[in-house]
């Protein structure tokens, strides 16, 4: 059996406190929390050379026993030989570009208690097809950015937030199903990802931002557009900027994304039925023929700069529900 050569290396860190870091086996590791339980991230040194990772549970030094919560910023970033990595079931952080720029790595195991994957983390990486556990709750801003071989995404039902530019110019994606617990997809999420045909949007999401699914095969098939509006699951993402007349979105539409009527100098009137319960920022931003607006009474609330710039805008109907 091969004897883990164990190394104890102290620092001084910036703020003037000592900091432990030990080596196991090829990984370096830093001391995070020192009373029960004792817990290690895994942090930079010259990993330039493998071509496998696989970050476990827990580390043992001396008769301690560290259970592994992070992998630490820029720490596996540009290796190059990389193409696998297993990460360990008590990984909560994987922190900002902890793999970016690994342009081999192809495959990625994640273990069931990650709840953070950071900005960055595995920006153009060569990975084929991601499963994101129900554990994680945030993608981080640019997290998939440029994984052009990308193919397929499946986000478990305890993400409640992706990062804008989270997936951007993911070239070969062709499909994407985001759980249930989604709540708030970042602008320009999935920009760029040219072969788009499929997604699939949890049905608790209170915002989409602007531009998430711009220049995506769905964005760019006009089979997909109804009477001039972009409909994806019960979300209301876009309006063809030239419009005209009164806009009556469907019964069973629940959001209204951001910017989704931006700009649309030949809307004159515009209906939203009650199933509609979220209304996106600056969503009739600039509708400069905009006269008439009914707002059905599951809206609760009025987004920034919502109605801004329609100068023509003379009946609004706003029910009882809007408190803000």
């Amino acid at each position: 059996m091969k004897k883990l050569f164990l190394s104890l290396i102290v620092l001084c860190s910036a703020t003037g406190t000592w900091a432990q870091v030990f080596q196991s086996g090829d990984l370096l590791y830093r001391v995070t929390s020192s009373v029960e339980p004792y817990s290690v991230e895994v942090v930079p040194r010259n990993y330039q050379n493998l071509t496998s990772v696989n970050i476990p549970d827990s580390v043992v030094y001396g008769d301690m026993v560290y259970f592994v919560t992070a992998i630490g910023v820029d720490c596996f970033t540009e290796c190059r030989n990389l193409n696998s990595v297993t990460i360990g079931n008590n990984v909560k952080t994987i922190e900002q570009r902890a793999f970016a720029n690994c342009t081999n790595l192809e495959t990625l195991t994640m273990g069931n208690s990650v709840e953070t994957i950071g900005e960055s983390a595995f920006y153009q990486t060569n990975l084929t097809s991601i499963t994101i556990p129900n554990s994680v709750k945030t993608i981080g801003s640019a997290a998939f950015v440029d994984c052009q071989s990308l193919t397929s995404v499946g986000i478990g039902n305890g993400v409640k937030i992706i990062g804008e530019y989270a997936f951007y110019s993911c070239y070969n994606l062709i499909s994407i199903v985001i759980g249930n617990g989604i709540e708030i997809i970042g602008g320009s999420a999935f920009m760029e990802c040219s072969n788009l045909t499929s997604v699939t949007i949890g049905s608790n999401i209170i915002e989409i931002a602007e531009g998430v699914f711009e220049s995506t095969a769905i964005y760019n098939d006009p089979t997909n557009w109804e009477n001039g509006a972009l409909y994806i699951d019960s979300c209301l993402i876009a309006l063809d900027q030239y419009f005209l007349g009164e806009l009556i979105i469907r019964e069973g539409t629940q959001l209204i994304a951001n910017q989704a009527c931006y700009d649309c100098p030949y809307l004159t009137a515009v209906t939203i039925p009650n199933s509609v319960r979220s209304l996106g920022k600056r969503a009739f931003l600039d509708c400069s023929a905009l006269t008439s607006v009914t707002i059905g009474n599951n809206i609760k609330s009025l987004r920034d700069w919502t109605f801004t710039n329609c100068s023509s805008l003379t009946s609004c109907t706003i029910p009882n529900s809007v408190t803000c």
